[in-house]
């Protein structure tokens, strides 16, 4: 009995050693279009992750047990538990999936940029902008007979006294008066696209949080600002101000290394 117990611990010794081991693994995010970069990878159980590179590989520190949790902005999350197996390969090779369904409301949040993504689907959004967008084009209600008086009509007003060309009401004022009035709208106009790109870093930062650019992209806090001209022929700020925070973030995450490396190099 003795010695069948000891024959028995010497069979599972190595089993025991790698479920205690800490091993780091490499692996490969993929979809249907090919390998998928920026993706992140997070152990639950360590509460320690990381992103994947332009070619889809990552490596991670795991031991047995241990729930990966893989999310992008365009998949869906995939949960992966690890074991003996993915342990002794030290591989991990990953499907994710594109999400394909509609959006109609998307909740960003500092707390967690990857999971805080709250969607609701109605199939029948696509059917019903179809018929919309034909019915629009439809005049087959319209009756010709509605413009036979138009004549008519104006030949009545003439009668009346009535200005038939509503610039006719205008004469005898001083060009120069629209001129300025102009001017000024115009005036207005760039005051207030000035006042927006001025609080648009705050704005941003408000809703993103420190952390996402200074933890998550590795952007230096004095190159913040620097960053966002880098980003800004892009149109982050057009996107942000329509309200594409996704837009944006995607951006964000497609520039961050590119950027990281000239700042390297000067």
């Amino acid at each position: 009995m003795r010695n069948l117990l000891t024959i028995l611990f010497i069979s599972l010794s190595p089993v025991i050693a790698i479920a205690q081991k800490t091993i780091t693994i490499d692996g490969i995010i993929k979809d249907k279009t090919g390998t998928v970069s920026n993706a992140h990878i997070l152990n639950r159980n360590t509460k320690k992750g990381t992103i994947s590179n332009d070619n889809g590989k990552f490596e991670i520190k795991v031991q047995i047990n241990d729930i990966l949790e893989i999310s992008t902005i365009q998949h869906y999350k995939r949960i992966i538990t690890i074991t003996n197996e993915i342990l002794k390969s030290k591989k991990l090779d990953c499907e994710v999936f594109l999400k394909s369904n509609l959006l109609n409301e998307v909740e960003v949040t500092n707390g967690d940029l990857f999971s805080a993504f709250h969607k609701t689907r109605d199939p029948k959004l696509e059917k019903i902008a179809i018929a919309s967008s034909k019915g629009a084009l439809n005049f087959s209600n319209v009756k010709p007979e509605a413009n036979l008086n138009y004549n008519k009509n104006d030949e009545i007003n003439k009668r009346l006294n009535n200005i038939v060309d509503p610039t006719k009401q205008f004469e005898g004022i001083n060009f120069g008066f629209f001129l300025s009035f102009f001017n000024s709208k115009k005036n207005k106009k760039q005051k207030k696209d000035l006042k927006y790109k001025e609080s648009f870093p705050k704005l941003l930062k408000d809703k993103l949080g420190d952390d996402f650019f200074h933890k998550k992209l590795g952007i230096p806090k004095d190159k913040y600002h620097n960053f966002l001209l880098y980003c800004e022929p892009l149109g982050i700020e057009k996107k942000f101000k329509n309200g594409d925070l996704i837009g944006v973030m995607d951006i964000f995450f497609k520039e961050h290394k590119n950027y990281l490396n000239i700042i390297k190099k000067q």
